[in-house]
């Protein structure tokens, strides 16, 4: 028979010793993860227009509106076309975006668009904005708010691009309205978000701020292909090497120098890797690599393949060529076949 003293103590010392275990249980689970080193910073792509061919940046600014260079922002240009309520264009509705260049320096006002067999565009950096040339686009989600480039710049493109269609070159202004990356719900449908703190804010790319891929990915699937494809086939903003292929999915978090960002989700891919970066109008009808990476790269409930990570900015910061890369990975992370 246990003694009445006993009877009371040993009750309270259980319990305590349970509240401990629950609040060291509870506390190690919210202790932030370990930073650890995953690579370096292998190349920086900046696409002045979108869907247009990148340029290399040996050092970029990380903003909430996306990349920073030269004075603007990553894919500050964007073809839209008003007869179909000013929806934005893109390389599967016109491939030969692919082969629009352009130059741009940090002490010129202006940027040089061409085309081959073309004489050259220039445009200001900056577009003048006033009543008359303000325009609302859309890019299948949202829309938002650009100033259009006028007449001049409307028949250069048009022209280059062999269009009939009225496609207008437009700019996003700093100030006018922005918009916040969607969040993808259970039903896969895009909902727009307006917290800086739950959502990226980017000027005209879709749905993130930055997008990384790591070089051994791309070399993994060189490896299942017959013919090599680019980098630039996938137009990342970051290229990271020194980790192994499709390490980037479990970053959770990531610090680049300066800058620190969080996984939006990983990059689903469509028609648009199909297209070969220096000759846009033939290769695509294979389906490559979008038919070998879903061999492989299927995440259940999705259409397309995911290759790569689509990245929110947490920090502020310049990131630059050769430094070094650390990453939170995911408690767990599965992306499935």
């Amino acid at each position: 028979m246990v003694d009445p003293p006993a009877a009371v103590v040993l009750p309270m010392v259980l319990g305590s010793l349970g509240l401990y275990l629950t609040f060291y249980l509870l506390h190690k689970k919210r202790r932030p993860r370990p930073l650890e080193y995953v690579g370096t910073v292998k190349e920086l792509y900046f696409h002045p227009i979108k869907s247009c061919r990148g340029v290399t940046l040996q050092e970029a600014e990380c903003t909430w509106m996306g990349l920073r260079a030269h004075g603007m922002y990553d894919r500050q240009f964007l073809l839209c076309d008003p007869s179909d309520g000013n929806r934005v264009v893109n390389l599967k509705r016109k491939c030969r975006l692919a082969l629009v260049t352009s130059k741009m320096g940090e002490n010129c006002d202006e940027i040089e668009i061409s085309f081959p067999g073309m004489e050259k565009l220039t445009l200001p950096k900056a577009p003048s904005t006033d009543c008359t040339n303000k325009i609302v686009c859309n890019n299948w989600t949202i829309d938002f708010d650009a100033v259009d480039c006028g007449d001049a710049a409307a028949e250069w493109i048009n022209k280059a691009l062999e269009t009939n269609r009225p496609l207008r070159l437009v700019y996003a202004v700093s100030g006018m309205a922005e918009r916040a990356a969607g969040f993808v719900n259970e039903d896969g449908d895009i909902i727009a978000g307006d917290d800086k703190k739950l959502a990226p804010q980017f000027v005209l790319p879709e749905q993130c701020t930055v997008n990384l891929l790591s070089q051994a990915s791309l070399d993994e699937l060189n490896k299942r292909l017959e013919s090599d494809v680019s980098i630039r086939h996938f137009r990342p903003n970051v290229v990271v090497e020194g980790c192994s292929p499709n390490d980037e999915d479990s970053w959770e978090e990531i610090v680049i120098n300066e800058a620190s960002f969080f996984q939006f989700d990983l990059a689903e891919r469509c028609f648009i890797t199909t297209i070969d970066p220096d000759n846009p109008e033939v290769g695509h009808y294979k389906k490559e690599p979008l038919v070998t990476l879903r061999t492989y790269r299927r995440k259940p409930g999705w259409d397309g393949p995911v290759f790569g990570v689509r990245l929110g900015l947490r920090h502020r910061g310049s990131i630059k060529v050769g430094d070094k890369v650390y990453a939170r990975r995911k408690l767990s992370y599965s992306y499935g076949i």
